[in-house]
């Protein structure tokens, strides 16, 4: 592969990342907003690991971002 292939990749990589973890904190978010009026405390646990995990998932996007240069 050569270095323009690689880069694409990368690019690619990382827009799928950011669309992913920014979909998983959204619906980590109603998540949170559907339980709350129901006072369910895992659901409500659940929906704050979803944004954290989304969160997470965008920082690798973050990395891959600088892996191109």
């Amino acid at each position: 592969m050569n270095n323009a292939t690689l880069t694409s990749v990368l690019n690619l990589v990382s827009q799928a990342l950011v669309l992913g973890g920014g979909a998983l904190i959204v619906f980590g978010g109603v998540s949170i907003g559907t339980n709350l009026k129901d006072h369910n405390s895992p659901a409500i646990t659940g929906g704050i690991l979803q944004i954290g995990g989304g969160a997470l998932i965008i920082a690798c996007a973050a990395i891959f971002r600088s892996l191109r240069g």
